[in-house]
């Protein structure tokens, strides 16, 4: 029994028993011929068009200078074509004065010198391209189209869009609508079934729009074609082929055309070596043909069709189907090479130091045995000459190292390298320190290995010590320690620094914080230390309660007693008698004159002995203030 699969819409590939393996049957299912009197665009396949002139030919000259007379009623011009006038170019830009508001495009195919169409439309509607077509067949589908492009630029405001009717024999049958400014070619058209009697046709395209402002386009690829139902071969993708080995049984391929009404159509089939120039297989017009031939090479095969042997002999009348390609392998494949003394060279199971003739079977890719024939020789070593520029890491422990190879001579030719680390990874550039090797091969596989070593630089280390306590107004000196010699040192610290690079410093610390010192050396390479210090801020003044301003030289100033340099400065000091008189006053003291607060006298004149009150105001080094009230005694 036979198993089948489906491969896409309408195709079918069936494997029948061993005795007949190889079948592949292809199940086209015609469409009925729609007898509307118009449709849209064909939808199944198409025959050759019967505008032979359709895509307006192409020649060296950038614009056609002959008056081609396709367009009735309109004017031929070399130059940009005013309204009511056309132009033949292969490139918009050929043509002399283009408007600013004009695409500069090509026409609409793959052929550099290709040729369009470009209109001007008139300011009033009118035919711009006609074409009688003869020997046509009743009662059969065909499609007329055309490619149009706006060819105003998207954004261009104040002009008109193309609008275009196909017409049948004078009759509208089809309108675009207004084409809007896209850029872009876009395929315009319908289908309509000939009558039981008409054999010719006049078809036109005509200019609906007022010309003035825009109603610009440009005509392409004008196809005229019978239309049939969609008619595959083979796969569904024609470049895929249907590979088979010299060994293979014969290949049958059945085209079954049915019709929704039952109709059958008489087929034509075809064959070719290059899929452009075909041949009609003679003698078999049936619904199969068979593959015979397994000579090594490519074959193609596609059919025509029609309604009736008279109008499948009519070009003008018949479809094309899809085409299938097939293509028998070889089973014997000489291959020639040559190699580097010194190497071994893998060959299947082979692994040949020699040169001398060499023999594998080996399985294809497609199933196939096949044989490779091998000549293989071993030639002498060349010197292969490697120059190169290495550069280390910039900094201990960096990614940025790099080898370039800049020149490479030597050996015999089309001369490659590869860059590998010990662990067998390529790499050239962003290189860590370590072993490396380039490895130079010529086309012959001649190998120089060169081994490099990008060096680590040494590592620049600052160490700062360990975490330390302070009190506030004590200074602290730091001294470092460094690995190598350096450029200079970037203190980041809260307090007075008395150098801001300095290898090393004396900080008087306003607060607990991090001190952070960086390093740099001359490369920019750095390295970073850091501890916390601790700023205690207790018991940090003293003022006495007694002094004796006699000028004994003992106690006579009242002074206040402070740590370190932990007062900023004294805000406001004050002295009052019992009655609230005020005695002594000062202001903004800096804490440079001594901490002398007060010499016991009042305006330069003593005063009596007794108890008197004070107010003290003061800012520490670290912004915080303190103030105090109490009493001293002042003594003779």
């Amino acid at each position: 029994m036979a198993t089948c699969s489906k491969s896409k819409p309408f195709v079918l590939i069936c494997y029948l028993p061993p005795y007949m393996k190889h079948i592949i049957t292809i199940l086209l299912l015609f469409i009925a011929y729609i007898p509307a009197i118009t449709q849209g665009i064909c939808s199944g396949n198409l025959g050759e068009n019967i505008f032979t002139a359709g895509d307006f030919g192409s020649g060296t000259a950038p614009v056609v200078l002959t008056n081609p007379n396709i367009a009735p009623g309109y004017t031929y011009t070399t130059q940009v074509p005013n309204d009511g006038s056309y132009s033949i170019c292969n490139r918009t830009s050929a043509l002399a004065g283009l408007f600013p508001g004009w695409l500069r495009i090509e026409d609409n195919s793959a052929d550099p010198n290709g040729y369009m169409m470009v209109v001007n439309a008139s300011y009033e509607p009118g035919i711009f391209y006609e074409e009688n077509v003869t020997d046509l067949c009743e009662n059969t589908l065909y499609e007329f189209s055309a490619d149009i492009i706006n060819l105003i630029k998207i954004g261009t405001s104040n002009h008109s869009d193309p609008n275009v009717t196909f017409l049948i024999d004078d009759e509208v049958v089809y309108q675009t609508g207004n084409i809007p400014k896209t850029e872009q070619w876009v395929k315009f058209g319908f289908s309509f079934v000939t009558n039981t009697t008409q054999s010719s046709v006049k078809l036109s395209l005509r200019n609906n729009a007022p010309g003035g402002s825009g109603n610009d386009l440009a005509l392409d690829n004008i196809s005229f074609r019978p239309c049939g139902p969609s008619s595959f071969i083979g796969l569904e993708d024609e470049s895929t082929n249907i590979f088979l080995c010299i060994d293979d049984d014969p290949l049958t391929v059945t085209a079954d055309i049915i019709s929704d009404n039952g109709e059958t159509f008489a087929i034509l089939w075809q064959t070719s070596f290059d899929s452009t120039n075909w041949e009609i297989i003679a003698g078999n017009s049936s619904s199969t043909i068979q593959h015979t031939n397994f000579e090594v090479g490519n074959y193609y095969y596609r059919y025509l069709s029609a309604g009736n042997e008279l109008s499948l002999q009519n070009e003008k009348c018949r479809i094309i189907s899809d085409i299938l390609k097939i293509s028998v392998l070889p089973d014997t494949y000489p291959l020639q090479d040559t190699t580097c003394i010194g190497e071994q060279y893998q060959f299947g199971t082979q692994n040949i130091t020699s040169s001398g003739f060499y023999t594998e079977n080996f399985e294809s890719s497609r199933g196939c045995d096949s044989t490779v024939l091998l000549d293989l020789t071993f030639i002498p070593f060349q010197e292969i000459f490697i120059d190169s520029q290495v550069f280390d890491p910039t900094c201990f422990g960096f990614s940025d190292g790099s080898i370039t190879i800049t020149q490479l001579t030597g050996g015999y030719g089309d001369l490659k390298f590869n860059i590998f680390n010990t662990s067998g990874v390529a790499a050239s550039s962003d290189l860590d320190a370590g072993e490396y090797s380039i490895i130079a091969y010529d086309k012959f596989n001649c190998k120089e290995i060169l081994n490099i070593t990008l060096e680590q630089p040494e590592e620049l280390v600052i160490e700062l010590g360990m975490d330390t306590v302070v009190r506030l107004g004590e200074d602290i000196d730091f001294s470092p320690e460094y690995s190598q010699i350096f450029e200079s040192t970037n203190w980041n610290v809260n307090g007075e620094l008395d150098c801001d690079d300095c290898s090393s410093v004396n900080l008087l610390p306003f607060s607990s914080d991090f001190v952070i010192a960086t390093v740099v050396d001359e490369n920019n390479c750095s390295d970073t230390d850091s501890l916390f210090l601790t700023v205690r801020e207790e018991n940090l003044m003293h003022l006495p309660n007694i002094f004796s301003p006699n000028d004994d030289g003992i106690n006579d100033f009242m002074i206040i007693n402070y740590f370190g340099r932990s007062v900023s400065t004294i805000d406001k000091f004050s002295v009052f008698d019992r009655w609230g008189g005020l005695v002594h006053d000062i202001e903004n003291q800096t804490i440079d004159s001594g901490g002398n607060l007060w010499d016991g006298y009042s305006n330069n004149k003593t005063i009596p002995i007794g108890v008197y009150v004070y107010y003290l105001k003061l800012t520490y080094i670290n912004g915080t203030q303190e103030e105090i009230s109490n009493s001293i005694t002042l003594l003779r």
